[in-house]
């Protein structure tokens, strides 16, 4: 007789019973139904003056958001011989022209605070997407003075979104703060 020690494990979860087997439409049907479970805690108003449309619209903000700060940074890799053929730059040029936003983020990560207090979280968030849009703007440029100095500026600008977006995050969603860093 076996004993309860070297007995197989089953694993059955409240909602699913047997996850042993291969997923079945109850699974699917369930995760749907805490996934909904989430959005509808997360949307719930914190304040009274604060809806649930309010919070539904800072939601897609911060996802608009993240999704303007990623592309103008991979964009650059898979174009590099496109933009050699069109300025003629040589290898050292193009190294710096990835290198530019990196550097950006190190120095201006450091500097977030300054304008988070000059302008406040949200004034900085539209700083730094105006920075993403002017830059990306400028390198469309037939010119490499533009190249550059846009890809300054839109490294300046993902610098700052990448440190204020998560600070948004859990000044505003507190207690879903990992769902919500998932999310972006």
């Amino acid at each position: 007789m076996a004993d309860a020690a070297s007995a197989p494990v089953r694993r059955l979860h409240p909602g699913l019973g047997d996850l042993a087997g291969p997923p079945s439409f109850w699974h699917f049907h369930y995760l749907y139904h805490q996934a909904l479970r989430i959005i509808r805690q997360i949307t719930c108003p914190r304040r009274e003056s604060e809806s649930r449309l309010q919070r539904g619209l800072l939601i897609l903000g911060i996802l608009l958001i993240s999704l303007n700060l990623r592309p103008a940074l991979a964009s650059v890799g898979p174009l590099v011989e496109s933009i050699r053929g069109a300025t003629g730059l040589s290898n050292a040029a193009l190294g710096l022209l990835t290198t530019l936003p990196l550097l950006a983020f190190g120095i201006v990560s450091a500097l977030t605070p300054l304008a988070t207090r000059r302008l406040g979280t949200e004034g900085a968030l539209a700083a730094a997407l105006s920075l993403v849009a002017v830059g990306t703007l400028a390198r469309a440029a037939p010119s490499t003075a533009p190249l550059f100095g846009g890809t300054v500026l839109f490294g300046v600008g993902i610098a700052l979104g990448n440190v204020l977006l998560p600070s948004l995050v859990k000044r505003d969603f507190p207690e879903h703060s990992g769902v919500m860093t998932s999310l972006y």
